[in-house]
């Protein structure tokens, strides 16, 4: 049997849950979205193109990742800000929570981009929003304090944009 990776007063929300959004708009034709549709029919998850990252959120498999069964997340080609992600808990009741996101710090020694990746969030609660850059000199692999905030059931929300200075960026989970 698994055991429960949550504890009873913790809420998570995996890029595999039912609790987690794309938002991304995609310049392909009609004939390559409908070959790429065929092929995702085939291959759910990608491989990942440290070279040349996606233009859109596509799911890959790591050890790294977070994940109940399937650790895997999303990643996509660093922008502006125009494709994001969104995480929805299932909160039980109104109260402070400390907020955490895990990041999977990917090593790619021969990349000679040696940009580091930022990651942009907006953390809506109770008070309004709260916008949160997190860079890589501040980050551990694995889970990361972003603050407490009194969130409730109606409003409590994470997004994270594809803005960051690297090439690529990660979507995995929020606890």
């Amino acid at each position: 049997l698994f055991n429960e990776l949550a504890n009873k007063n913790e809420f998570i929300v995996d890029n595999e849950d039912l609790g987690y959004e794309l938002h991304q708009e995609s310049n392909e034709s009609y004939l390559k979205t409908v070959i790429n549709k065929n092929k995702e029919d085939r291959y759910k998850y990608s491989g990942l193109h440290f070279w040349n990252p996606p233009p859109v959120w596509k799911p890959v498999l790591r050890s790294e990742f977070y994940g109940k069964y399937i650790r895997s997340a999303m990643y996509t080609r660093s922008g502006e800000g125009e494709r994001t992600t969104e995480w929805t808990p299932e909160l039980d009741e109104s109260g402070y929570y400390d907020l955490y996101c895990h990041i999977a710090k990917i090593n790619i020694q021969w990349n000679r981009d040696k940009r580091k990746p930022s990651y942009n969030f907006k953390i809506y609660h109770n008070d309004g929003t709260e916008d949160i850059t997190l860079t890589d000199e501040e980050l551990d692999a694995g889970w990361n304090y972003m603050g407490t905030f009194y969130m409730s059931p109606e409003n409590a929300k994470v997004i994270q944009t594809n803005q960051s200075a690297s090439k690529m960026i990660f979507s995995d989970a929020i606890k």
